[in-house]
């Protein structure tokens, strides 16, 4: 078992994008990695942003991420945030689905997001917790 450790310089060299592909209903979908940058913009907007439309950010969540994530062969962005509304038309297998590798590829962890959300803590429609 080697016992040499990443230098400074190795570390910061890990700023290239990372791709998966997700496949969903018999199509293939390309996803990208985040940044820390991005993925703590993309925390913030939706767990800290104030009280202000605290439900309707966490109802859109999965489909910010998706957003953020799905890109075509070249790495370029399918969607943007003017889709976040018709995204709510797609079949939710498939968002679930994109949004699900998203959120493992992208290093989130399921107990982080659950904490958050009983932090900030907000009711659903129905008036469930969203933590639930």
């Amino acid at each position: 078992m080697s016992t040499e450790f990443a230098s400074r310089e190795q570390f910061m060299a890990l700023k290239n994008r990372r791709y998966d592909v997700v496949e969903s209903l018999g199509i293939k979908f390309r996803i990208q990695s985040l940044s820390e940058a991005e993925k703590s913009a993309f925390e913030t907007e939706v767990y800290f942003d104030g009280e202000k439309r605290r439900r309707e950010r966490m109802l859109n969540a999965k489909r910010k991420l998706v957003i953020l994530c799905l890109v075509d062969e070249a790495g370029a962005a399918l969607l943007d945030d003017d889709d976040v509304s018709e995204l709510g038309e797609v079949d939710g297998v498939v968002i679930s689905a994109i949004y699900d590798a998203a959120f493992i590829h992208c290093g989130f962890a399921k107990g982080d997001v659950d904490n958050l959300a009983k932090k900030n803590s907000a009711e659903t429609p129905d008036g469930g917790s969203l933590s639930e």
